[in-house]
């Protein structure tokens, strides 16, 4: 098998997928040639203990669901190549296209982790989920906009990826590949949320704690500039439930079922009848109570509002460039209006991007409609107006974000639909598709799913992460380096 991976390998060399057809024949080719490779060498390839290689306790390696074999190096995990001798070999320590990068796992699965890691995207875009390193035990995951986080079991917060202005919360402004747990949040979280370049956690006490881009004022912080550790929000101690981050405000949900917003308000997405951003937390008009749940979509939100013990009402608020808040217009609201075609039985939806949607016994969507979000083929540009999700059914909760939206159905599977330039449906054969398609490897045991521009993590039943989609800057966890060769 070594020197059949060793064929694909060359083969990929000789003749780069940029500039062969994209077809099944190419493929062909490429089995052809790593066959003849096999059949017509005499050499195999034996592994040796290089200078980095560490022994590993056995409760300080795990096999990932995905097949990646993963060890603690250092303070982290990190996928891991077995050595002999009971040796291990940290794998981001070497370029991407070594053979010494393709995990060791069998059959179909195999294969197709030798062509992620053999394919001269050299790990850019993946269209296939693999695990995020180092997370058995997992409450929650959220995908930002090039960088993703999640909650352990004590509530800890991990996060990874893109770290330009401190996302990571770690205290540095480097990127990563893998999990790292943020400064002064190592148990104890009850929320988490990730904005486009910031992120906030709510803690035990109920304060609020934000990191990352503060641009607009969206940590809630008085003083501007990145934070690279996690700060209080002026005002928000303790009472808070839970978090939802914009692209460059936050909204929070009071323990008294209140909305309070803060940051950017070019919009009018604080909801306070302004439209001047504010470092410090506003009320949002009408929704200083009563509120079941919340969602933040790039300078929009939107909320249910109790009516009685069985009905809410959907409001939206902020941007409506494109029929985002769901009223029938495009004007910009400076405090919440009614999404009109919604039933009062609505039971989850989802903000993000410029597009909304919504389940209130069928799943409707309106908004931007750019690269098919809304998953109908009779709507153009957007629509300020619900319709119905085409060849869509048995869904219970639905998630949406910049061009690309998802839902869980009731089996426990995951349907994508709208662009798919980076993979981030999870559906192999189309670069956009109106029509919702299963997630490829996730098609049951998903828990929740969290959406960034271009990625996406699923929680599963048993507790793990799995991310897909664009991986620029590490935002799928999978350990791989982030810049190509």
């Amino acid at each position: 098998i070594q020197n059949y991976e060793y064929g694909y390998f060359l083969a990929r060399k000789l003749c780069p997928w940029d500039i062969m057809d994209k077809s099944l024949s190419y493929r062909f080719f490429l089995t052809l040639f790593a066959f003849f490779v096999l059949l017509n060498s005499s050499t195999t390839y034996s592994d040796s203990v290089p200078n980095g290689a560490v022994r590993l306790a056995a409760n300080k390696k795990f096999r990932s669901d995905d097949g990646f074999l993963c060890g603690k190096i250092g303070n982290k995990y990190v996928p891991v190549r077995k050595l002999a001798g009971g040796y291990f070999y940290p794998l981001t320590a070497e370029r991407a296209d070594t053979l010494a990068q393709i995990p060791r796992s069998s059959g179909a699965k195999r294969t197709r982790l030798i062509e992620k890691a053999l394919d001269l995207k050299f790990k850019i875009f993946e269209r296939k989920p693999v695990c995020a390193i180092g997370f058995k035990i997992t409450r929650k995951v959220i995908a930002g906009g090039n960088h993703s986080c999640a909650l352990d079991k004590v509530g800890g917060v991990w996060c990874w990826g893109a770290n330009n202005s401190g996302q990571l919360g770690n205290g540095s402004f480097t990127s990563s590949s893998v999990p790292v747990s943020v400064t002064g949040l190592t148990k104890g979280v009850r929320d988490i949320t990730a904005g486009f370049q910031h992120n906030c956690a709510v803690t035990r006490k109920g304060g609020v704690k934000c990191w990352g881009l503060n641009s607009d004022g969206q940590l809630g912080a008085i003083t501007g500039g990145p934070r690279n550790t996690p700060v209080d929000v002026v005002t928000l101690s303790e009472g808070v439930r839970q978090v939802s981050a914009g692209i460059y405000h936050t909204c929070a949900l009071t323990t008294s079922s209140g909305l309070k917003c803060w940051g950017d308000n070019s919009f009018g997405q604080l909801g306070d009848g302004t439209f001047s951003l504010s470092y410090i937390p506003r009320d949002v008009s009408s929704l200083t109570s009563n509120v079941r749940a919340f969602d933040s979509g790039d300078f929009h939100n939107c909320a249910t509002k109790r009516i009685n013990s069985s009905d809410s009402l959907l409001m939206c608020w902020g941007q409506n460039t494109w029929g985002q808040l769901g009223n029938g217009g495009t004007t910009n609201s400076a405090i919440p209006v009614n999404t009109a075609g919604i039933s009062l039985t609505v039971s989850a939806f989802s903000a993000g991007g410029s597009t909304t949607c919504a389940i209130d016994g069928n799943t409707k969507c309106w908004g931007a409609n750019w690269r098919s979000q809304l998953g109908r083929s009779t709507a153009g540009a957007f629509s300020a107006t619900a319709g119905a999700v085409e060849f869509l059914s048995d869904v219970d909760t639905i998630f949406v974000a910049y061009e690309h939206v998802c839902a869980r159905t009731t089996a426990g599977g995951a349907k994508c639909w709208g662009n798919n330039n980076s993979g981030q449906t999870g559906y192999s054969l189309a670069d956009e598709h109106l029509e919702p398609r299963d997630a490829e490897e996730a098609t049951a045991d998903v828990r929740m799913l969290s959406l960034g521009d271009f990625h996406t993590c699923a929680l599963m039943t048993n507790q793990s992460v799995k991310c897909w989609g664009r991986n620029s800057e590490g935002q799928i966890g999978d350990g791989m380096p982030i810049d190509p060769p």
